[in-house]
């Protein structure tokens, strides 16, 4: 866990993408420098092999991220500000939720610091010390669970949000994510990767709790994001669609979804799966007993 994952390639388009899970920037904090992920991932993105959905072409993966917006192109020729968009609004921060007994959950890597408020998780595989953690696809929601090691499917990116005008910030929640389903399609290759399809549980008493679940990836836009919370679709299929240059998401991208319900728990754990999605890719997860909401 030194968050070191496998630059491999991550198999997505990005799968090589970030190969090291932690797209590898140099900078934990995401200067920007290098954006995670590509490095050495890759990819398909750099695996490797596949490359970058990038639509026009141009898109470099981030390596190169800049430090002045408008000489890195943040600012178009014709002097609008490139803005991230999520689902058509500005990508916003994702505060942690306060209420009493709230749960929140970051995905990432463990080379980065946790986002203030989050229990990182890095991807390792569940068990009963710990009451949380990643299981096979196949198992998840059963009384015999097989726990899996996702770490090195974790990924970082470090990638530079525009505030529309003209700053950078960054979003560690949403930069920070873990492939539940690493790609395995012609064309993407990364020897490191976790290849089997994995799900998430969480030890809970039985009853009623709030979820809330993000999905998305700054830099690669291969996916069919899917998220079920014991059986209930959150997400049921989201595909992004953008343009990542030069480390940064300009305006028009639209990298992330969320969704949220509320479930019941009956067998003492909460499950989340991505059954039915491609290459989903989780950021966080908060979840509140219903008593609390």
């Amino acid at each position: 866990g030194d968050g070191s994952t496998p630059d491999d390639g991550e198999g997505d388009a990005e799968g090589a993408e970030d190969g090291d899970g932690t797209d590898t920037p140099t900078d934990p904090i995401g200067d920007g420098s290098t954006p995670n992920g590509d490095e050495g991932e890759g990819s398909a993105e750099e695996e490797g092999t596949e490359s970058p959905a990038d639509p026009t072409g141009d898109s470099t993966d981030g390596d190169d991220t800049p430090t002045d917006p408008a000489e890195d192109g943040l600012i178009p020729d014709d002097g609008e500000v490139g803005i991230p968009v999520e689902g058509g609004g500005i990508v916003e921060t994702v505060e942690p939720i306060e209420a009493d007994g709230a749960i929140n959950i970051n995905f990432g890597v463990p080379r980065v610091d946790t986002p203030s408020g989050f229990t990182q998780d890095i991807g390792e595989a569940y068990s009963a010390e710990q009451g949380f953690g990643w299981v096979t696809q196949d198992s998840a929601g059963s009384e015999n669970l097989t726990p899996i090691d996702v770490v090195v499917n974790g990924r970082d990116r470090d990638t530079l949000f525009n505030d529309g005008q003209g700053g950078q910030f960054q979003e560690p929640v949403r930069d920070s994510l873990i492939h539940m389903q690493f790609p395995t399609r012609a064309g993407v290759f990364n020897p490191t990767a976790e290849l089997t399809p994995a799900a998430w549980e969480y030890d809970l008493a039985n009853g009623l709790y709030g979820v809330i679940v993000g999905v998305g990836d700054p830099e690669f836009f291969d996916s069919n994001h899917v998220i079920n919370v014991e059986g209930e679709s959150l997400i049921s299929g989201f595909t992004p669609e953008g343009l990542e240059v030069n480390g940064n998401l300009p305006i028009g991208a639209q990298a992330f979804d969320e969704g949220s319900a509320i479930v019941e728990v009956d067998d003492g754990r909460l499950t989340v799966d991505a059954v039915g999605g491609e290459n989903t890719k989780i950021n966080y997860i908060s979840i509140v007993p219903i008593d609390t909401l």
